[in-house]
Parts: C-alpha cells; sequence; structure tokens
C-alpha cells in the first residue's frame, strides 16, 4: 500500500511530497505537473498542485484526477492538515475520500437533472405589497406583481 509523506519547506528548500510504494525499490518524490511548487494546509494553486499530484500518482488516470482534485485538495489537504507540519496520508484514506466525493458528486448530478426537468416552484403566490394593498404575480407578464384584487382607477370605472 502507498503512503503519501508530505515535508515542509525548510529554509531554501521547498515543500516535498515522497510516495513510499512497497513495490518500488525507491521512494519517489512526486512531481508537480504544471511545474508549481507543493504545499498544504492553505487555499492555494501550490496545494491544489499538491492534490493532483497525488490523485496522479495513484490513480493514473488524468482525466479523473482532474476531476476531483480540488475537492480532495479542501477535505485532505486543507481542512485536515497545517501548512509547517509534516503528513502522511495513505492510499487506504485517499481511495475512501474519493469515494465520498464520487457519491456526493453522483448525487448531486441527479439531483441537478431532476431539476433541470422540473420547473422551480413559486414559494410565495401573493403577498401584500405598499401601502398594505394586496398584490399577485402576474401571469402574463413573467416577473411581475399586480394589485389582487386590481385597483378599481378612473381609467377601470
Amino acid at each position: 500500500m502507498k503512503t503519501y509523506e508530505g515535508v515542509p519547506p525548510e529554509g531554501r528548500e521547498p515543500a516535498k511530497i515522497a510516495c513510499n510504494n512497497p513495490q518500488a525499490v525507491t521512494d519517489d518524490f512526486l512531481v508537480s505537473p504544471d511545474g508549481r511548487l507543493f504545499s498544504w494546509g492553505t487555499r492555494t494553486h501550490e496545494t491544489a498542485a499538491s492534490a493532483l499530484a497525488i490523485l496522479l500518482d495513484l490513480l493514473g488516470d488524468e482525466k479523473r484526477a482532474m476531476t476531483l482534485h480540488r475537492r480532495f485538495m479542501y477535505r485532505s489537504l486543507v481542512d485536515r492538515l497545517k501548512s509547517d507540519q509534516p503528513f502522511t496520508l495513505t492510499e487506504d484514506e485517499i481511495r475512501r475520500t474519493i469515494e465520498a466525493i464520487e457519491e456526493v458528486a453522483e448525487t448531486t448530478e441527479s439531483e441537478r437533472a431532476a431539476v433541470d426537468v422540473q420547473p422551480a416552484p413559486m414559494l410565495i403566490e401573493t403577498g401584500i405589497g405598499p401601502g398594505g394593498v394586496p398584490i399577485k404575480w402576474d401571469d402574463a407578464k413573467p416577473n411581475t406583481i399586480r394589485p389582487n384584487p386590481p385597483l378599481k382607477t378612473e381609467e377601470h370605472k
């Protein structure tokens, strides 16, 4: 099982993330896909690069890693870690986080699809307007309201 260990910056040395793989002869340091430095515990592009590098290494699937890396960043690298402290994430922890993210995304996707085919419910169809005059949405003119019942003015008499 792989583990990922974050080593905070020290002096002029930038932060590093090591991938400890029992099947490999040596441990590898991850490389940011876009050449950015790594970080964690903050909401920065460098933290996003850290998340993406970990997911690319673990999943080996660029499209899936790109889809998941922002949510993974917030759940695993921002909310749980301090920027000046080392960290260790296991493959199991990361996979559980990925499953949770994908489960929420799947639920959200089906809910969005339902909203797209159904009209939004009208929460308030009537009310009280200025001066205490009852009002109602005007069905003939979208996004407008009219007095309810219509006011009797000189024009309508």
